[in-house]
């Protein structure tokens, strides 16, 4: 775990809560306290930042998103005075899939078919300017 809780302060962004967690970072809701706009914020564990293969990967994924610009896609957001190792992307309001997949089993037709297409929109996108996503 980041070691990070809410009202914590990293650089110029207070920590809200905590949103999810996996296996190489967690991600924070958080406020850029300089323009008052709502962040997420992803902090590598600490036992990852001394892994050479994932700092590369986290760094690539940082700067491949910094390049991209689609309405699918989460902005990740420049700032280059950090105290330490963290990307900062912008905050989307909403439920992940899983969780509306989870409370209504099933969706009608037309939204399935809707979320779909925006979806391969964004991966056709993403594909398109070189980036294979891991995930």
């Amino acid at each position: 775990m980041s070691g990070l809780h809410p009202g914590d302060q990293l650089d110029h962004y207070r920590v809200d809560s905590l949103v999810a967690r996996s296996g190489m970072a967690s991600i924070f809701r958080g406020v850029d306290t300089r323009n008052g706009r709502a962040v997420a914020i992803k902090v590598p564990h600490p036992e990852m930042e001394g892994d050479p293969i994932f700092f590369d990967r986290f760094n690539r994924e940082e700067e491949i998103g910094k390049k991209l610009t689609h309405p699918g896609v989460v902005k990740v957001f420049s700032d280059e005075d950090r105290t330490k190792r963290y990307m900062v992307l912008e905050w989307v309001e909403g439920r992940l899939l899983r969780q509306i997949l989870n409370e209504e089993k099933k969706l009608p037709q037309e939204r399935a078919i809707r979320i779909t297409l925006g979806l391969c929109k964004a991966l056709d996108y993403v594909h398109s300017q070189g980036v294979v996503h891991r995930d």
